[in-house]
């Protein structure tokens, strides 16, 4: 921590620095939670995202918050929030539920549901990430198959974590066998903040493209809503009962029983306007991961395991840690699976972070100062799309050339 002069020239330790650039702070709350004055507090910035304040007058200068930073470590020296047991390649698997009707209840191939049905019925603890009233995510507890169930699928936003931290802590500490689910991030994140890896604490992380906005994804509702003149009673991010695993349109469900289909919320996620700016430098954009168990849509199953797919959602599974491996053979009676290459695996987000757009500023700029209307035509639309393709085609290129080098 830097000094500073205070009184008769004696020196004064000043408050810690969290961030100085919103690229290395992912809002992981680590730094909130590991606090003992209870000096920091999250405040959303004009994006939507939770950023740290801490209150200067009620600092104890201990820079404890600076030393709990999973994020900075990991951008510095990756791979510090991992086990040290952890494999030196993860296992790769192709994984499908062997229960249809919980595959078409989960985003991808459903081994979420069979990890935490297996956790649940020993008597276990899960966190993981669901959607309020309002259709904003946070992070909640669960003992029970039914507040599970609230946990699958994805939400195409950043979750708020409030105290979490410490009620998993908590709950560590009085023997619960804990089983948390979230961002790679929010693992690090966790870890750094228990200061070590307890034998009852089970990590899952998600390959994670990036987190949007929650104030885009407000703003995009509010724009639905004020269409059709109704109320929003119900959302799915990615509806695939209707559209098919491989397809990604949001359905929205209005009070009289009407529904919209949308792929402007996609667009601009894929877009990656409304991605948190520490996601553009995300040092978790690789194969090593924080979690003991690594799960994502299996993108390129049809080369890595041709015939497997059926349209209804396949994991892509990564197993990192002894751990991991000792819980997947648990689990794999309820399973159809395969041990996959993991060189035919490598989606873009296990290779690098996603380059900023140039016209990231812009866009921001005109979501205040012009309708949404106008930002789904400019931003949202299938033009928009054929556009991102050709983007991600020299992202992967890119990162080819890097990685042939």
């Amino acid at each position: 921590m830097m000094m500073k002069e205070s009184g008769a020239g004696q020196k004064k330790e000043s408050v810690p620095v969290l961030y100085t650039d919103r690229r290395t702070c992912c809002g992981c709350t680590a730094c909130l939670e590991a606090c003992p004055a209870g000096a920091i507090s999250m405040k959303r910035d004009r994006e939507g995202f939770l950023y740290p304040v801490i209150r200067e007058d009620s600092c104890i200068r201990c820079g404890l918050c600076e030393r709990v930073c999973a994020f900075k470590a990991d951008q510095r020296e990756k791979h510090t929030s991992c086990k040290a047991d952890r494999f030196e390649e993860p296992l790769v698997y192709a994984v499908r539920h062997r229960d249809l009707d919980v595959r078409m209840a989960s985003r991808s191939g459903g081994i979420f549901t069979a990890l935490t049905d297996e956790w649940l019925a020993a008597g276990g603890v899960i966190y993981g990430c669901v959607l309020d009233e309002h259709f904003q995510a946070y992070h909640m507890r669960a003992e029970s198959a039914a507040d599970r169930d609230r946990m699958r699928g994805s939400k195409y936003i950043q979750s708020d974590l409030g105290d979490i931290f410490r009620n998993v802590r908590e709950d560590l500490k009085s023997g619960r066998e804990v089983l948390f689910s979230g961002t790679s991030c929010q693992v690090a994140g966790l870890r750094r903040f228990l200061n070590g890896n307890p034998e009852n604490l089970f990590c899952v992380d998600i390959v994670c493209h990036g987190v949007p906005s929650p104030a885009a994804w407000k703003k995009y509702l509010q724009w639905q809503e004020e269409k059709r003149g109704l109320k929003a009673v119900s959302v799915d991010f990615r509806n695939k009962r209707d559209f098919g695993w491989k397809d990604h349109v949001e359905s929205i469900y209005f009070s009289d029983g009407s529904r919209t289909d949308s792929t402007v919320f996609k667009n601009l996620f894929y877009g990656h306007w409304i991605l948190r700016p520490s996601c553009f430098s995300c040092p978790y954009k690789d194969v090593m991961h924080p979690g003991d168990i690594t799960i994502a849509d299996y993108w390129g199953i049809d080369k890595a395991a041709p015939g497997f797919s059926d349209n209804k959602g396949v994991s892509l599974v990564l197993v990192n840690t002894p751990e991991g491996d000792a819980m997947f053979r648990k689990v794999s009676d309820a399973l159809d699976f395969r041990e996959t290459d993991l060189a035919l695996s490598m989606q873009p987000p296990l290779q690098a972070p996603f380059p900023e757009p140039a016209d990231r500023y812009r866009f921001w700029n005109e979501f205040y100062s012009k309708p949404f209307g106008y930002l789904a035509r400019k931003y949202g639309t299938e033009s928009a799309a054929v556009r991102l393709k050709k983007k991600y085609r020299s992202i992967r290129k890119k990162i080819a050339g890097r990685l042939k080098r």
